[in-house]
């Protein structure tokens, strides 16, 4: 299959898809894609670099295309203008990572809807995603993907004008900061203040919180904190064994773990907590060191052990104690 030219890749960006639906156009550019890639591959076992580089182009521009499906492969409306006073006229977060966002703008004459569209990507794969097409000059995204935003984040959203004739050849462009999440305050049992609150993470389905243990009797204060899986399915606190070596942990004696993936021999040990940064001090807390585990797991037999109730928000990612 040869390179595409220039005019091609123009005509398969502006492309109207009338009588196709979207696709066979879509499962063209896909198999082009790979094609792309698979010509890469093969002249960088060849060590032909000037080949490997003019297919590994090609490769990206046709994964542009593909991101940009539905905001590219449609006709051009000239004789529309750019929207103007594009806003954020209001933000509010509903969660540590998601935010719902109102954006306003004045029409355009000639315009009988407006694109709203993500821009998104990287210098070397550039691309926009179109969120909604709306009649208004005003629309509220935000609380379901890909219209993903975040404090520290910023997000860039631009809006075309459209008529029956096609879109607007410059969209009105605006890049947007998510407004800091403020949790509300935590429901504690009883009414009673929380002796720690921890801030983690939501990583991969999972609450990760930063949590100082050490070997017993170090001064802790020196130690820097060490992420656990926060698991209401696993009883013990559990460490790797890498991390066991790394904090010098006392080897107490074989233990037989058993969990979902099997069963293996690990160790019984017993450490030095720090709930957050200036909380409260356990020392001698038990634990086990689990071989080759690849993580740390935060189960339910600290607070059982020390009487305490567990909170756990997952909307602003804590993990609150509280004497029980």
């Amino acid at each position: 299959m040869g390179r595409p030219s220039e005019c091609d890749k123009s005509k398969t960006l502006r492309a109207p898809r009338e009588g196709r639906g979207g696709g066979a156009e879509m499962v063209d550019e896909y198999a082009l894609t790979l094609s792309a890639w698979g010509r890469a591959l093969e002249a960088l076992v060849e060590r032909d670099a000037h080949a490997a580089m003019a297919a590994a182009s090609d490769h990206l521009h046709l994964l542009h295309t593909l991101a940009g499906a539905g905001v590219y492969a449609v006709p051009v409306d000239e004789s529309l203008g750019v929207p103007a006073d594009l806003h954020l006229a209001s933000a509010d977060a509903v969660s540590a990572t998601r935010a719902v966002l109102t954006f306003a703008w004045a029409a355009v004459p000639g315009a009988t809807a407006y694109d709203i569209c993500h821009e998104f990507g990287s210098p070397y794969v550039p691309g926009m995603r179109l969120i909604a097409t709306v009649a208004a000059t005003e629309a509220t995204v935000g609380t379901s993907p890909p219209f993903t935003v975040a404090p520290g984040h910023p997000y860039t959203v631009a809006v075309y004008a459209r008529s029956a004739k096609g879109r607007a050849p410059v969209p009105a462009v605006l890049e947007v900061q998510a407004p800091e999440y403020v949790p509300p305050a935590v429901a504690t049992p009883g009414g009673r203040p929380p002796i720690a609150t921890i801030r983690g993470q939501i990583v991969a389905d999972s609450l990760q919180v930063p949590i100082v243990v050490g070997a017993p009797g170090i001064d802790l204060s020196t130690v820097s904190p060490t992420t656990f899986i926060v698991d209401t399915g696993a009883f013990e606190v559990a460490l790797d064994t890498a991390t066991a070596a790394a904090l010098h942990l006392p080897n107490d004696g074989p233990l037989a773990v058993s969990g979902v993936g099997g069963s293996t021999e690990g160790y019984q040990t017993h450490i030095d907590v720090q709930l957050g940064p200036g909380g409260p001090v356990y020392r001698g807390v038990n634990a086990v060191v689990v071989p080759n585990f690849g993580s740390n797991l935060w189960g339910l037999r600290f607070a059982v052990d020390r009487g305490l109730a567990l909170t756990l928000d997952t909307r602003a990612a804590t993990l609150t104690y509280t004497e029980g």
